[in-house]
């Protein structure tokens, strides 16, 4: 899972981006849903932890 962390920590630096560069409003449902790099960025570390917890 260590493999993971990648995606998790850009997620969080995006979205700190978004709320302090951008000026979002903090929401972070709609930040999940508006911005398609954090999008990116969960279905990529969905599909890592479902590949290492199911075929390592």
């Amino acid at each position: 899972m260590m493999l993971t962390i990648p995606f998790v920590i850009y997620g969080i630096f995006r979205y700190l981006y978004n709320l302090h560069i951008l000026n979002g409003n903090g929401d972070p449902s709609e930040v999940l849903l508006q911005d398609r790099p954090i999008q990116v960025a969960v279905v990529l570390w969905g599909l890592s932890a479902t590949a290492i917890l199911y075929w390592f």
